[in-house]
Protein backbone atom coordinates (compact mmCIF):
# COMPACT_ATOMS: atom_id res chain seq x y z
CA UNK A 1 0.00 0.00 0.00
CA UNK A 2 2.67 2.45 0.43
CA UNK A 3 3.40 2.45 -3.30
CA UNK A 4 -0.56 3.88 -3.23
CA UNK A 5 0.64 6.85 -1.40
CA UNK A 6 3.46 7.59 -3.44
CA UNK A 7 1.36 7.91 -6.25
CA UNK A 8 -0.78 10.02 -4.66
CA UNK A 9 1.57 12.51 -3.80
CA UNK A 10 2.90 12.40 -7.18
CA UNK A 11 -0.10 12.76 -9.28
CA UNK A 12 -1.27 16.02 -6.43
CA UNK A 13 2.16 17.57 -7.45
CA UNK A 14 1.79 17.12 -11.03
CA UNK A 15 -1.83 18.61 -10.98
CA UNK A 16 -0.53 21.43 -8.71
CA UNK A 17 2.43 21.99 -11.21
CA UNK A 18 -0.40 22.24 -13.99
CA UNK A 19 -2.95 24.78 -12.21
CA UNK A 20 -0.42 26.73 -10.55
CA UNK A 21 1.35 27.69 -14.01
CA UNK A 22 -1.94 28.46 -15.24
CA UNK A 23 -2.90 30.38 -12.58
CA UNK A 24 0.36 32.09 -12.29
CA UNK A 25 -0.66 33.20 -15.96
CA UNK A 26 -3.73 34.30 -15.01
CA UNK A 27 -2.29 36.95 -12.28
CA UNK A 28 0.62 37.73 -15.07
CA UNK A 29 -2.49 38.49 -17.54
CA UNK A 30 -3.78 40.64 -15.20
CA UNK A 31 -1.23 42.40 -13.99
CA UNK A 32 -0.33 43.50 -17.58
CA UNK A 33 -4.21 44.43 -19.17
CA UNK A 34 -4.07 46.83 -15.91
CA UNK A 35 -1.22 48.77 -17.03
CA UNK A 36 -2.99 49.99 -20.04
CA UNK A 37 -5.77 52.39 -19.37
CA UNK A 38 -8.67 50.50 -19.07
CA UNK A 39 -12.62 51.97 -18.98
CA UNK A 40 -13.61 51.63 -15.04
CA UNK A 41 -15.80 48.13 -15.92
CA UNK A 42 -12.64 46.71 -17.82
CA UNK A 43 -10.62 47.62 -14.88
CA UNK A 44 -12.76 45.94 -12.52
CA UNK A 45 -13.22 42.94 -14.08
CA UNK A 46 -8.67 42.65 -14.75
CA UNK A 47 -8.81 43.15 -10.69
CA UNK A 48 -11.43 40.39 -10.27
CA UNK A 49 -9.74 37.86 -12.51
CA UNK A 50 -6.48 38.71 -10.96
CA UNK A 51 -7.97 38.79 -6.96
CA UNK A 52 -9.96 34.97 -7.90
CA UNK A 53 -6.55 33.71 -9.73
CA UNK A 54 -4.59 34.59 -6.52
CA UNK A 55 -7.36 33.76 -3.78
CA UNK A 56 -7.09 29.96 -5.68
CA UNK A 57 -3.05 29.59 -6.41
CA UNK A 58 -2.95 30.78 -2.68
CA UNK A 59 -5.67 27.99 -1.57
CA UNK A 60 -4.05 25.06 -3.71
CA UNK A 61 -0.48 26.10 -2.70
CA UNK A 62 -1.86 26.01 1.23
CA UNK A 63 -2.92 22.32 0.53
CA UNK A 64 0.26 21.38 -0.83
CA UNK A 65 2.23 22.69 1.66
CA UNK A 66 3.83 25.45 -0.37
CA UNK A 67 3.73 28.29 2.06
CA UNK A 68 5.68 30.99 0.64
CA UNK A 69 4.00 30.38 -2.25
CA UNK A 70 0.25 30.88 -0.78
CA UNK A 71 1.89 34.21 1.28
CA UNK A 72 2.87 36.02 -2.10
CA UNK A 73 -0.31 35.18 -3.13
CA UNK A 74 -2.10 36.85 -0.22
CA UNK A 75 0.15 39.61 -0.89
CA UNK A 76 -1.77 40.42 -4.38
CA UNK A 77 -4.91 38.89 -2.94
CA UNK A 78 -4.69 42.24 -0.73
CA UNK A 79 -3.52 43.87 -3.08
CA UNK A 80 -6.61 43.46 -5.59
CA UNK A 81 -8.83 43.94 -2.65
CA UNK A 82 -7.10 47.33 -1.86
CA UNK A 83 -7.21 48.39 -5.66
CA UNK A 84 -3.09 49.23 -4.48
CA UNK A 85 -2.52 46.52 -7.53
CA UNK A 86 -3.62 49.86 -9.83
CA UNK A 87 -1.72 51.88 -11.71
CA UNK A 88 0.77 53.34 -10.83
CA UNK A 89 1.62 50.82 -7.89
CA UNK A 90 0.62 47.78 -10.99
CA UNK A 91 4.48 47.66 -11.34
CA UNK A 92 4.80 46.65 -7.67
CA UNK A 93 2.66 43.59 -7.93
CA UNK A 94 5.19 42.00 -10.14
CA UNK A 95 7.49 41.70 -7.55
CA UNK A 96 5.42 39.12 -5.20
CA UNK A 97 4.49 37.64 -8.63
CA UNK A 98 7.88 36.97 -9.76
CA UNK A 99 9.34 35.79 -6.28
CA UNK A 100 5.80 33.90 -6.17
CA UNK A 101 7.19 32.02 -9.34
CA UNK A 102 10.80 31.86 -8.16
CA UNK A 103 9.51 29.95 -4.65
CA UNK A 104 6.90 28.01 -7.32
CA UNK A 105 9.70 26.14 -8.95
CA UNK A 106 11.17 25.33 -5.73
CA UNK A 107 7.86 24.09 -3.90
CA UNK A 108 7.11 21.67 -6.62
CA UNK A 109 10.31 19.88 -6.82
Amino acid sequence: MPGNDDDFLKSLQETFQVEAAELLEAIAAGLLRLEKALPPEEEKQAVEAVFRAAHSLKSSSAAVGAGGVAQRCAQIETMAREDSILPPNAAISFTPLEDTNDTLGLAIT
